[in-house]
């Protein structure tokens, strides 16, 4: 029996079969829902906590950096552009000040 591609994933845009196991889970969303991998689940996690505010772009950065992001230019055009917005980001430290710039490639 072939599984049916039904689903695909918010992060690289792959199409993937979700089992009507996890479908029927009522007591929480099954990663499964969102994505098609533990890992770009993750990356998930980072950035709907970013856009939701729950932290910051300096954390986000931080996050990602420990994530697996060689497939980043197969990901989901606007998951590329926010990850590559906070991974432009930098920190700058002047007399124990810290200050934020975020680099534009033009």
């Amino acid at each position: 029996m072939s599984e049916q591609l039904n689903h695909s994933c918010a992060i690289c845009g792959e199409k993937y079969h979700f089992c009507k196991d996890c479908s029927d889970a009522t007591s929480f969303t099954p990663w499964r829902t969102i994505v098609d991998s533990v890992e770009h689940y993750k990356i998930y996690l980072i950035i709907h906590d970013y856009t939701n505010k729950h932290i910051d772009k300096s954390e986000a950065k931080r996050l990602l950096n420990e994530r697996d992001l060689v497939e980043l230019d197969n990901f989901v055009t606007e998951i590329q552009s926010v990850i590559k917005d906070i991974l432009s980001y930098e920190e700058v430290k002047i007399n124990n000040t810290q200050f934020s710039k975020t680099n534009k490639k033009k």
